[in-house]
């Protein structure tokens, strides 16, 4: 007997896409969180994609904690405040995950900006 494709749970391949960036991206964080911290150590500064990408982190941050701004870090290098914001977002998705299409996004969106810190493309 055929089932009806329409009863078919067509969601799971979503869900398998979903489980599969989360996994991905939480290893690649964590290493991006050293590498950044690595780079300060060594008083390297963030070149131009470098500072246009904390402002996108700190705009994913700020969207996490529900409000614009919150829990700003003050008083420190950009590269200081990349590395402590990085740190709380993987923080905050390893303890809230993503199970939504916008989380999808951000996940793909995350793990390319890891990507670029992790090859050194943010600093100078």
């Amino acid at each position: 007997m055929k089932q009806n494709i329409c009863e078919l749970d067509t969601m799971i391949f979503f869900r398998e896409a979903l489980e599969a960036h989360e996994f991905m991206l939480l290893p690649v964080m964590a290493s991006a969180v050293v590498e950044c911290r690595t780079a300060d150590k060594e008083l390297k500064t963030l070149n131009e994609d470098g500072e246009i990408g904390l402002a996108r982190l700190f705009s994913i941050w700020a969207n996490m904690m529900c409000a614009p701004g919150a829990g700003t870090i003050v008083g420190c290098r950009p590269i200081t405040m990349l590395s402590e914001i990085l740190a709380q977002v993987h923080a905050y998705l390893t303890v809230h995950p993503l199970y939504d299409p916008e989380g999808l996004a951000l996940y793909v969106e995350l793990h390319h900006m890891m990507d670029a810190i992790l090859m050194g493309d943010w600093f100078e």
